[in-house]
């Protein structure tokens, strides 16, 4: 009732156990390398992930202190409605400008900054008068003068002040 083995097992079965375990050694490593080579790829892939990951922490770490570092949302604000609330010297640069006969060309304020840019046509008396008589609140951050058939055309770009030095605060909190 017992069937004879298969050839191939009995001729497996007739060889040395030296050669055998050589034999079955060599089958073992070769799939070792081929599972190692294998996975060689994914390893590496792995480690880079790894890497990336540990340079992302750091760089969530730095930005959460600089974000722990600004002041609140309430702070800003509060900052924000006191300068509202402050008196604008526009009003102020506008009267000079109208008591000494500026022409005025362009005024652009940029939205949220606290820089003012003018053109004027003024000759070099009046210019003089105006760069006496400017409001205080406004500071000159820059001045360019063009000289033009008997007038001067003037660009300025001014600042407030008041609203530099809260930008200056809310920078350095």
């Amino acid at each position: 009732m017992t069937k004879p083995p298969p050839r191939w097992m009995a001729r497996w079965s007739s060889l040395p156990r030296g050669s055998l375990l050589a034999i079955q050694g060599l089958v073992l490593s070769g799939l070792a390398l081929l599972f190692v080579l294998l996975l060689q790829g994914e390893w590496q892939q792995l480690e880079q992930t790894a890497i990336e990951h540990r340079r992302l922490t750091q760089r969530i770490e730095l930005l959460s202190e600089q974000v722990a570092r600004m002041p609140t949302l309430e702070a800003v604000h509060q900052n924000l409605q006191q300068i509202i609330q402050r008196p604008t010297p526009q009003g102020d640069l506008m009267a000079v400008l109208q008591r000494i006969g500026a022409e005025l060309q362009r005024w652009h304020q940029q939205e949220g900054s606290a820089q003012r840019m003018l053109r004027l046509h003024l000759n070099y008396d009046r210019l003089l008068i105006l760069l006496e008589n400017l409001p205080a609140q406004l500071r000159l951050a820059e001045m360019s003068v063009e000289a033009q058939a008997g007038r001067l055309t003037t660009h300025f770009t001014f600042q407030d002040a008041a609203l530099a030095e809260a930008t200056a605060l809310n920078i350095n909190e």
